[in-house]
């Protein structure tokens, strides 16, 4: 749970939704809801909240647990969610860590074992109802539920959080924070151990707050540009307020709109904010700041030129399709561009957040769902069953160049230590398998690849799989593979012009 780059609300900015979460918190009737569900639509503050509300409780030595969802980060996921609210308990008391410590030696697999029988023992029932607790309340923090997967991949936990919250002991409070996603909205809008509170963009206290925070960021940028003359009064109140209306509640927007005038002329791209055509901001809460990405990615360079176009979507592909977030080095392995990705990507930082050596990452998440569903007429829309399939193709052709006998000359007795492969042949190693099984019609070229490929290196791509310590993923991946090409096969059989 590295939260190194979470950011929290200015000074003074929230205080309605804070105040009314921690007297929540601190509510002594009887009749408690031990749950509060923040919920609103993506742009709208709520990982900003809740990383605010766990630094408020952590300061009060109050902060059980701290967990938060990310789809670029495939083992931060339902599955482990559990386990790690556990051990953040272990640490945060000493006698829930006894207690932990405890049920983990009597059931050494517990962490393999149903997320309902985990729950149970490592929070409810077993490891929280046992203590005699009189230090004020405890809370946990779960952020961007919506992000730990598809509604299939939630419902399991949606199941478990759905039966369990009422077994809580009376001094837990847990805080989630998601989208008002149809499957989390059945669960928690009429649960009884929960209290529903929407995030709403139309509140009275949103536009003063994006106005504070807008101030804020172009003070900001106005002190780090000091060999700019900038006018006296700038930014103006006009400005300003226009900038408000256009956010049109959403955080998001003000934050993305801040990023793009931080440019090489930030005076000129504020103007050519505030001037464009005013679209209806009550149309869609999404309507302006479509609108933005749009002008952020229209200022990138030349869609019209081939090369560019082919490279951005190539990227944005890969960065919207890949498991676990890649560096530019390894987008580079992974894409064999004629040109490193550093030169598309370091035009494109008001919507990804990136640098030479670290992961390249999307500003938010509404910017994977503009590019992937919202903007299907633009040339930067990406086709996600498209991308998967080229990424897949580009990891089996990475391999294939790459994968020998004995990769690493061990020699035996040897054991495996500190051996490593190269990030790009790891990923690949790795996650072929997945991109492959998120295609949905299977090809000639495809199909062709797979044969090729398991019939030269299967055994090398095992080794390398017990090289990276990912012998369980073995087993794993082939029955995934077998199972995707008997479907595939039998939907062309028995469709065969679908």
């Amino acid at each position: 749970m590295d939260g190194y780059s979470r950011s929290t609300c200015l000074p003074n900015t929230r205080l309605d939704v804070i105040k009314a979460i921690t007297d929540w918190i601190a509510g002594e009737s009887t009749d408690q809801k031990r749950v509060l569900w923040l919920y609103g639509v993506a742009g709208s503050g709520k990982s900003t909240l809740s990383t605010t509300i766990a630094e408020t409780l952590r300061s009060l030595q109050r902060l059980g647990a701290f967990f938060f969802f990310n789809r670029d980060i495939q083992e931060r996921n339902a599955a482990t969610i559990i386990r790690t609210l556990a051990y953040q308990l272990a640490v945060f008391d000493a006698r829930i860590g006894a207690e932990v410590s405890r049920i983990v030696e009597s059931n050494p697999i517990i962490t393999d074992m149903p997320l309902e029988f985990q729950f149970t023992h490592l929070l409810a029932a077993k490891a929280l109802h046992s203590l005699e607790w009189s230090g004020g309340p405890i809370v946990i923090v779960i952020d961007a539920l919506d992000e730990c997967g598809s509604e299939t991949d939630r419902k399991i936990l949606l199941q478990v959080l759905s039966k369990g919250i009422s077994t809580l002991p009376s001094f837990v409070r847990i805080v989630i924070a998601s989208r008002q996603e149809r499957d989390i909205d059945d669960v928690f809008a009429s649960h009884s151990s929960v209290l529903s509170y929407d995030l709403n963009v139309d509140s009275t206290t949103a536009p003063k707050d994006i106005t504070t925070f807008i101030r804020y960021r172009l003070d900001e940028i106005r002190r780090a540009n000091k060999y700019i003359t900038f006018p006296l009064d700038w930014p103006g109140e006009h400005e300003v307020c226009i900038l408000r209306d256009r956010a049109a509640g959403l955080f998001i927007w003000a934050s993305t709109a801040c990023l793009y005038i931080d440019g090489h002329d930030p005076c000129l791209r504020l103007h050519e904010l505030v001037t464009q055509r005013s679209v209806d901001i009550s149309s869609s809460p999404f309507a302006n700041l479509d609108r933005l990405y749009k002008t952020g990615l229209e200022s990138a360079g030349i869609w019209a030129d081939a090369q560019f176009r082919s490279d951005c979507c190539d990227i944005f592909g890969v960065i919207l399709c890949a498991r676990t977030p890649l560096s530019p080095a390894v987008i580079d392995s992974l894409l064999d561009l004629p040109r490193q990705c550093l030169q598309s990507v370091s035009r494109l930082g008001c919507v990804l957040r990136w640098s030479p050596t670290e992961a390249v990452r999307i500003l938010h998440p509404s910017f994977h769902d503009y590019l992937s569903t919202r903007c299907h007429n633009e040339p930067w829309f990406i086709d996600i069953e498209h991308h998967n399939a080229k990424l897949a193709i580009h990891c089996i052709e990475l391999l294939d160049k790459t994968l020998r006998e004995n990769i690493c000359g061990l020699k035996l007795p040897h054991p495996v230590r500190g051996e490593t492969l190269p990030a790009a042949v790891s990923y690949s190693c790795r996650f072929w398998v997945d991109h492959v099984c998120s295609i949905t019609r299977i090809s000639d070229d495809i199909g062709e690849k797979i044969f090729h490929f398991l019939e030269r290196h299967l055994l090398h791509w095992m080794e390398a799989l017990a090289i990276l310590k990912r012998h369980g993923d073995t087993i794993r991946s082939l029955q995934h593979l077998l199972n995707w090409i008997k479907v595939r096969y039998l939907v062309r059989i028995l469709y065969p012009h679908s």
